[in-house]
């Protein structure tokens, strides 16, 4: 994953996978480099060629009773059941750990995995993925443009995060992969100053070292530099 890696420097280094212009086309990056921050890119969907690829999680959707889902998973005892992708979740329930399935298409030679731990009624009704009719849309219109701050609250619970990454690592154990990222709509940031932010709001979103999300990614990576370190691989 090296060659995908941008270190903090003045200009890109022409051994890098790709050149990518910051401070028009990709803003955050360009941030994040200022900041001195060290960049991993990587590909969802083959947008970013030569990246190092990528997979998401999937959610049971068997609640769904109205509209489409993404596509059909299997579960551990070999059931067929609805899904949806992480992102596409209704309900912050469809997030709970033991709804977690592995699309049927999985391909284990993708680099690096996702859990995608979001979700955003968006006006829709808690059991329907269709947009019409919009039976909550008097509540939910304050978060139509983009991810619902209360359930983003709730998926950055300290035990959720624990229990769903519990989850998802012993699903991929089979594959010899781990989950890498841990997606997420809102949590509390800090925004720091940068001088392509120029004053304004920042992209680059450092954590509130209180958040419960981030004391828990503080957990899981401390408990996997010990399992690492008793290997004998550290």
């Amino acid at each position: 994953l090296l060659d995908h890696v941008w270190n903090y420097g003045p200009e890109a280094d022409a051994k890098q996978a790709f050149a990518l212009n910051v401070d028009n086309g990709w803003p955050t990056l360009g941030e994040m480099r200022d900041a001195n921050k060290t960049v991993l890119l990587t590909s969802l969907y083959g947008l970013l060629p030569g990246a190092p690829s990528m997979s998401g999680s999937y959610v049971d959707a068997s609640d769904i009773i109205k509209g489409d889902t993404d596509s059909t998973c299997q579960t551990e005892d070999g059931a067929q059941v609805p899904c949806l992708e992480g992102w596409d979740a209704v309900t912050f329930e469809q997030q709970s750990p033991s709804n977690a399935v592995l699309s049927a298409n999985f391909a284990a030679s993708q680099s690096l995995f996702a859990i995608e731990n979001l979700s955003s009624r968006r006006g829709r009704d808690d059991h329907s993925t269709d947009y019409w009719p919009i039976p909550n849309e008097f509540s939910d219109f304050p978060f139509q443009a983009g991810g619902n701050p209360y359930q983003g609250q709730l998926a950055a619970n300290y035990s959720h995060v624990i229990d769903l990454e519990a989850r998802w690592s012993e699903l991929l154990a089979p594959y010899g992969m781990l989950p890498n990222w841990l997606l997420v709509d809102f949590f509390n940031t800090t925004c720091p100053e940068s001088s392509i932010a120029k004053g304004h709001s920042s992209r680059t979103l450092l954590p509130n070292p209180s958040e419960g999300l981030i004391e828990a990614v503080e957990t899981i990576n401390k408990q996997r530099r010990a399992k690492w370190a008793n290997r004998g691989n550290y």
